[in-house]
């Protein structure tokens, strides 16, 4: 042995386990921490559980994500809280804490093979959206119905007229139906069991119609929202949970024959002591989801924004004596006074229509039949009433101090081609 051999060894074995005890102290504590911190992930994961789907081009129409069939990127996907676009390969993720419905945008010059939205459920693995090219061509006319005020009930005057609304939209030979809210008699006031009965005879109204059906949020349609405030408070799809959970959501966009067409929800509540006030307003997710929603359409593009409450109306001059003492128009709402004919906040977002040069508006809600336009140098601003699909007894009376003008029931009926309106009609229901 070479002198000071033997104690070089003997440090270098003492520095050796030394190190060799710290590491096995370390792994140590990293098995207790994560025993410790392991149940806190876990919950965690379960607070916040995730969707994960596809949008692809379906190439044979199975709604399946096939090989060989491509993802479709840049696709605006959301769940009513937050939205995202796909990726290169057409996939997206996204929360599914506390959301009942996820759906597309479909980008221009597609349409989805089955239904554009689809109702989260726990047990579904993956939430795919199939798209294939839209069917109209470019020359093909394509006449689209929006109808509004169905206010299906058991009262047997309504059920009468709503056989004849059926027949009267199925004449006119549409491509697609929209209903533009107040689908339902009484939401509002309605015991749960009724509510949902209805609701589910809204959506064999729409299986009549044989030609797919677009839906939006009425105030009539809000669940427990009662003006005598008695409303089901702990009932789990209580306000407008009870329409996204039957019927669809409650804002969404798609294309039709080259036009745009974008549906919104310009209702909002407020609790007072005496019951609920709705009122018109667009809140601040639609607004960010609608800019993002436009940031891809082309400035040329025709738009037709779809809603209950109308954006603009000649119904608060008018009938400015039934406006102004409505309860509504008595309270304000974020700085604003609200009312419960029109939507207060439209400076907050209508600037992020500026850049488009064709917008058709069409709503509901007053029972009317109305025409207004906005003709601009470079800009046409359309306004449309599409009346109502049934009507209460005595209606279709509307009376003011300035006009006594009778609105029977009807919808309206506008034909497109090549991402144009070329022809608006008021359909009456004849009414025996």
């Amino acid at each position: 042995m070479l002198p000071g051999e033997g104690s070089f060894m003997n440090a270098n074995n003492v520095n050796g386990m030394r190190r060799e005890r710290a590491v096995a102290a370390r792994l140590i504590a990293l098995f207790c921490l994560g025993l410790v911190i392991s149940p806190f992930i876990g919950a965690c994961n379960r607070l916040s559980p995730e969707m994960r789907g596809k949008v692809f081009l379906d190439l044979n129409g199975n709604n399946l994500p096939d090989p060989g069939e491509k993802g479709m990127e840049g696709v605006l996907v959301t769940n009513g809280e937050a939205f995202k676009r796909t990726d290169f390969e057409g996939n997206f993720r996204l929360s599914s804490d506390g959301a009942i419905n996820i759906w597309i945008s479909s980008p221009r010059g597609y349409q989805p093979v089955e239904s554009f939205f689809l109702p989260v459920e726990p047990s579904r693995g993956e939430y795919n959206f199939g798209l294939s090219p839209a069917k109209e061509g470019k020359e093909e006319m394509v006449r689209v119905a929006f109808g509004s005020d169905l206010h299906l009930s058991d009262n047997p005057s309504i059920s009468s007229q709503v056989e004849i609304a059926i027949e009267a939209i199925k004449n006119s030979r549409p491509h697609a139906v929209f209903m533009l809210g107040d689908l339902h008699g009484d939401a509002n006031s309605a015991e749960p069991l009724q509510a949902e009965s209805i609701f589910k005879e809204v959506n064999k109204f729409r299986e009549r119609l044989l030609v797919p059906s677009y839906c939006a949020l009425g105030n009539h349609d809000i669940f427990g929202w009662s003006a005598e405030g008695d409303s089901p408070s702990k009932h789990p799809l209580l306000g407008k949970l009870m329409f996204e959970k039957l019927i669809g959501p409650r804002f969404y966009s798609l294309n039709i024959a080259g036009v745009h067409l974008i549906v919104l929800d310009v209702l909002e509540g407020k609790r007072r002591e005496e019951g609920w006030n709705i009122f018109g307003w667009l809140d601040e997710k639609q607004q960010k989801w609608l800019r993002e929603d436009l940031s891809t359409i082309p400035s040329e593009t025709p738009l037709i924004i779809l809603t209950h409450f109308p954006l603009l109306s000649s119904h608060s001059a008018i009938y400015r004596d039934f406006f102004h003492q409505s309860p509504a128009s008595k309270y304000e709402y974020q700085g604003y006074k609200v009312g419960g004919s029109y939507v207060a906040n439209l400076d907050q977002w209508f600037s992020l229509l500026g850049h488009f040069r064709d917008i058709t508006f069409i709503s509901g809600h007053l029972h009317i039949f109305e025409d207004l336009a906005l003709k601009g140098r470079e800009k046409i601003l359309r306004f449309y009433c599409c009346g109502a699909l049934c009507v209460w007894q005595g209606d279709n009376e509307i009376l003011s101090p300035y006009l006594n003008i009778s609105f029977p029931p009807g919808f309206l009926l506008l034909t497109l081609r090549e991402g144009k309106v070329i022809e608006a009609l008021h359909k009456i229901i004849e009414l025996p």
